[in-house]
């Protein structure tokens, strides 16, 4: 949600096309006629929590989990614009990402040169145009074109995401659906956090071993996080989760993790505008499609994303960037 009435517009979107359900943070079990789970930059899970949503899991639910190393629209998404309370900058989900076959450097953030935005640098009435490494504006050479929920996408406009990697014996497979470009690096948290301009960005900058992961699919067989069984815990109506329902083990998960969560955020992806009183978006990149497909193909429909198509999103001229990209990094080095 954004402000006290506001909510973001992804969620407009989702509102208008499914049926939404918010599940109570202490559920002891995630109810069956949910399809499909939708985690957004959540807090640091309880027992009871995580083991709802493992549980969830292992029946063959399907869940797109969203999590964040720096998550800057938690700082803003509050009532008038101040930061939630019990929200956190960064958010992940190790011990079901163990089972599932992924982790998070939790204290990484992507800097991509290639594909940085630009933004207006400087305090005065001069400011100029630069590359914010940061934040990054993805195209169709970052997109898996031979997965269904990014087939179609043309542009997803992100900032401070996460790199994920598969884990040693994992037993899902691991499909990258989005990732950096070949000319990316990472920086530390803290590094982040120390608020560097562009340019001191772009000067600490150095290529790694890119391009990274941002997104990805994670099928296959997957065990419980539990293996003892439910966890003992109360919930708030002092109710636990029944061992006579624990499920240890499914063939088939299908579970979607993006490392990321201002993907979310109005500002990234859409022109705001106002008529009349009636508040509408004018979409200047495909967050809220790749949403849209996600949700559709995890709930077994790709009728609906072949029909969607490809909408324009505002798109640079490539090779005009590439090399003014080159002449500013000369100029900074």
């Amino acid at each position: 949600m954004r402000g006290q009435s506001q909510p973001f517009l992804i969620y407009a979107e989702l509102a208008d096309r499914f049926e939404l359900e918010f599940i109570v943070a202490d559920t002891v079990r995630i109810p069956t006629r949910i399809d499909a789970l939708l985690l957004a930059h959540p807090r640091p899970l309880t027992d009871i929590q995580a083991y709802a949503i493992d549980q969830f899991v292992m029946r063959g639910g399907r869940v797109i989990a969203f999590i964040d190393p720096q998550s800057e629209v938690s700082l803003t998404a509050g009532p008038n614009g101040e930061p939630l309370r019990g929200y956190s900058e960064q958010s992940d989900l190790p011990l079901l990402m163990r089972q599932w076959g992924l982790a998070m450097a939790g204290d990484m953030i992507i800097a991509d040169r290639k594909r940085a935005q630009r933004v207006a640098a400087g305090r005065d009435a001069r400011r100029a145009l630069t590359d914010y490494i940061l934040w990054m504006g993805l195209g169709p050479s970052e997109m898996n074109a031979d997965d269904p929920i990014t087939g179609n996408i043309d542009r997803l406009n992100i900032g401070t995401a996460g790199a994920l990697r598969p884990i040693d014996g994992a037993t899902t497979s691991f499909t990258p659906l989005v990732t950096s470009s070949d000319e990316a690096g990472l920086m530390t948290r803290d590094y982040v956090l120390s608020a560097p301009t562009p340019d001191a960005l772009q000067r600490r900058f150095a290529i790694g071993e890119a391009p990274f992961t941002i997104a990805a699919r994670l099928s296959g067989p997957v065990e419980t996080a539990f293996a003892d069984g439910p966890p003992a815990a109360e919930n708030s109506k002092g109710e636990r989760a029944k061992a006579a329902a624990h499920q240890t083990e499914t063939a088939a998960a299908n579970i979607v993790v993006f490392a990321d969560s201002d993907f979310f955020d109005d500002r990234f992806w859409v022109s705001e505008q106002n008529y009349l009183g009636q508040r509408f978006g004018v979409p200047i990149a495909d967050n809220g499609k790749f949403l849209l497909n996600a949700v559709e193909n995890l709930m077994g429909s790709n009728d609906l994303i072949s029909l969607r198509g490809r909408e324009k999103a505002a798109r640079p001229f490539t090779r005009i960037e590439d090399l003014r990209r080159a002449a500013e990094a000369d100029y900074l080095t």
